[in-house]
């Protein structure tokens, strides 16, 4: 019981963690093309549909993001 309640647990984080990275990456390249690149990222939905198909980059630029402001943070304290 304890291996399929931590396999489920882990399978909602991931999934809530991927979607926050897809959604923040979404909206950097929403703001570098000046509102040009249109994604589908109104909800969850949306967002597992289009992982279906290919969303490594988005998520990747999200996770670079997050990357990005960690080291920041640490570099100016």
């Amino acid at each position: 019981m304890s291996i399929v309640f931590d396999v489920f647990v882990w399978l909602l984080f991931d999934t809530a963690v991927g979607f926050i990275f897809y959604f923040t990456g979404c909206m950097i390249l929403k703001l570098v093309t000046f509102g040009q690149y249109q994604a589908d990222y109104r909800n969850f939905t949306e967002f597992k549909a289009r992982t279906a198909k290919s969303a490594n980059f988005t998520m990747a630029l999200g996770f670079a993001f997050y990357v990005a402001l960690l080291f920041m943070v640490a570099y100016f304290n």
